[in-house]
């Protein structure tokens, strides 16, 4: 059987200079990591049905600026990257909107 898979789109209000390698990441709200991933070339992150409502987790988008955010496992580790912290929306499709970065 598939994975579930849901995917969020990451965007820019304005394209930056360079290309940024992003991560998101998805924690519980007790600050457990649950997932991380790479920030796939047409802007999506694509994460496995984590199983648990859109309530019960947050959202964290960084910049990979220093090759480490693959090895980051908490939110503190986070906070030197000054993450994205967006608010998450369903459309009518069931799909999760973000604004634009």
């Amino acid at each position: 059987m598939a994975k579930q898979v849901f995917s969020v789109p990451i965007s820019f209000q304005s394209a930056p200079a360079e290309a940024l390698e992003l991560y998101a990441f998805l924690f519980n709200t007790n600050g457990q990591l649950l997932q991380r991933v790479k920030v796939g070339s047409k802007g999506l992150a694509e994460f496995e049905d984590p199983s648990i409502s859109a309530g019960e987790w947050q959202l964290l988008v960084v910049p990979n600026l220093d090759n480490t955010a693959d090895r980051i496992k908490t939110i503190a580790e986070l906070e030197r990257y000054h993450p994205y912290k967006p608010v998450l929306k369903w459309n009518n499709n069931r799909k999760i909107e973000i604004l634009p970065i």
